[in-house]
């Protein structure tokens, strides 16, 4: 399976008319197939070895805690590093801050558009797509994304997430979610749009 990320012009329905400009992240093991990229993509590219520049991408670090995040080069897509001696349990638990990779599309996509991406995840770990109207940066100068939605699959379905600094602290709320079952290492292809 190649692993692709695209970006095309269409409808991302009331979600985007809250974020109206924005910017693409992926994280997890991202891949969709070749043939399901549209023609009319104003920004497309497969993360199989050499065919996806990461100068495309600007990394993006996790508000909450000190790890940047890191990705593994995969035969046929990406993967977030995370620390090798932990257990699934410790990765959901103590190491958590550190299983986040996190990558922003450098450019602007301004107007309605259609996000697609084919993820897997592992035990419970919850593979997203961001939108997010910004970029900011922190004390040591490292981008990050406090104001953004998360569009998350995990073992139990899918979660739209809102993150947002109220008072002057980070917090968040589930804007919306469906339930059903997932499972672990099974690829599923996730698309916001109407396209």
């Amino acid at each position: 399976m190649k692993a692709t990320c695209y970006a095309r012009q269409s409808v991302l329905q009331s979600l985007v008319r809250v974020v109206p400009v924005i910017l693409l992240f992926l994280s997890g093991n991202a891949a969709v197939d070749a043939a399901d990229v549209p023609t009319d993509s104003i920004y497309a590219c497969t993360f199989t070895a050499r065919n996806w520049n990461q100068a495309d991408w600007v990394r993006v670090k996790y508000p909450r805690g000190e790890p940047f995040g890191g990705w593994l080069q995969r035969d046929g897509c990406i993967a977030n590093a995370v620390p090798s001696n932990a257990t699934p349990e410790e990765l959901q638990g103590k190491y958590a801050a550190e299983t986040y990779s996190c990558m922003v599309y450098k450019e602007r996509i301004k107007g309605d558009v259609s996000v697609a991406s084919t993820m897997s995840f592992a035990y419970k770990m919850a593979p997203l797509i961001l939108l997010t109207p910004a970029l900011s940066e922190n004390a040591k100068g490292q981008k990050q994304c406090s104001e953004r939605f998360e569009i998350v699959i995990f073992d139990e379905g899918v979660n739209i997430w809102r993150h947002f600094v109220k008072d002057g602290k980070l917090t968040y709320r589930k804007a919306a979610f469906a339930s059903f079952r997932l499972e672990k290492d099974t690829k599923y292809k996730l698309k916001l749009g109407s396209r």
